[in-house]
């Protein structure tokens, strides 16, 4: 379903809600304050009957853009799911081919998710000069001269299907 559907749908039921609340507001200004005002019991049962079904209507599609919403919020969460573990595959992959070694990719990774040295070392229980001598071991072997660099070519990556 388009957005331009959804969007329709909504208004169809904005306009159902809205229809039911002025026939509504209508039967409590006549009854409150018109009370010499008589209108017909049919014309009181017709504004009813319409009302109703308009706040029906209205609320019968907000539970079906719900659900229909929940289902496609569910299938955006997958695609993200499975586009978030297509990506660390392409990173792990390419720490694989420019020869890292497991420490060197488990620091690379967190470079990439933006933490510090400082951050890092304390995470891996290392001292800040070990991570800094892996940094400057995987800004050698990926050719990178810096984290800029090194997280520039993974979004490279990531965004050269658009």
């Amino acid at each position: 379903m388009t957005t331009k559907t959804l969007r329709r749908i909504l208004a169809v039921c904005f306009v159902a809600q809205f229809a039911g609340l002025l026939l509504y507001g209508y039967l409590l200004v006549v009854l409150v304050f018109a009370k010499n005002l008589r209108i017909s019991w049919f014309l009181y049962e017709i504004t009813e009957v319409v009302a109703f079904l308009a706040l029906l209507i209205g609320c019968c599609i907000s539970v079906y853009l719900f659900f229909k919403l929940q289902a496609k919020t569910e299938q955006l969460e997958s695609k993200l799911d499975v586009a978030s573990s297509r990506f660390h595959d392409v990173i792990t992959d390419q720490f694989q081919a420019w020869g890292f070694t497991d420490a060197e990719s488990e620091i690379g990774m967190l470079m990439i998710k933006g933490m510090s040295i400082s951050e890092i070392a304390e995470l891996r229980g290392r001292s800040q000069a070990t991570v800094k001598a892996q940094n400057s071991s995987i800004y050698q072997k990926s050719g990178m001269n810096n984290r800029a660099q090194l997280v520039s070519y993974f979004v490279e990556e990531l965004t050269s299907g658009f």
